[in-house]
Order: structure tokens, then sequence, then C-alpha cells
């Protein structure tokens, strides 16, 4: 499954990790074990561990409000019943413009649609 990484929350976390790497380099310096491949490996291992524990966020969940027709006005098909096409989560609303932007129920980020076939 993909994740998706919280940006801001892992730039965060990468400036305490360069303070901390910080301070790995310099207790490496004093006790002159340093070559650029143990600084290097000693970076890409502070790197690789926030990665792995960076703060993840839940991908949008797209959905569509399918109208139910409950009949004609002036020759126009009426809707006043509108589902989440992801979880049949039922709204009653005869204006769609009014709909929520989010279904209630799921979460789902919601357009709209007359019906089932468009």
């Amino acid at each position: 499954m993909q994740e998706l990484i919280d940006r801001g929350a892992l730039l965060t976390e990468l400036k305490t990790a360069k303070e901390g790497s910080m301070v790995a380099v310099r207790h490496i310096q004093e006790h002159e074990v340093y070559t650029a491949e143990s600084i290097a490996l000693t970076t890409f291992s502070i790197v690789e561990d926030v990665i792995n524990n960076a703060p993840t966020i839940d991908p949008v969940k797209h959905g569509v409000w399918v109208g139910e027709v409950d009949g004609y006005a002036d020759g126009y098909m009426i809707y006043d019943q509108w589902y989440c096409d992801q979880c049949n989560h039922c709204e009653e609303n005869d204006e769609p413009d009014t709909l929520p932007n989010y279904c209630p129920s799921c979460g789902a980020k919601m357009s709209v649609s007359k019906n089932s076939d468009e």
C-alpha cells in the first residue's frame, strides 16, 4: 500500500535529525575515526530512520453524489435525494449546489452527478 508523507512534519524531523547528526560527526572527528565513508553512512542512516518514522497522512478518497429522480417540474427532472457512491450515505436536498463537499459518513471528497447513468 502506498503511503503519503506529511512534508511539513518530515522537514521538522529532518531539522531535528540534522542537529543530531552534527553531534555524531563531532564525536567521530574527536575520536579521529572519521572517513568520508563513515560520515556519509552515518548521515544516510539518520535520514533513513527519519523517513521510516515520518508521520503519514491518509490519501483523499473521492466520491460522487448520485442523485435520485423524484419527479418532474416544468419538464425538468427533480433530484431531492443524493447518495454517496462510496458508502451509500443519503442526503435529502433539492439544491445540489449546497450538498456537502465531503461525505459526512465516510469522509470522501465529493462531486455531483445527476444520476448513475452519467
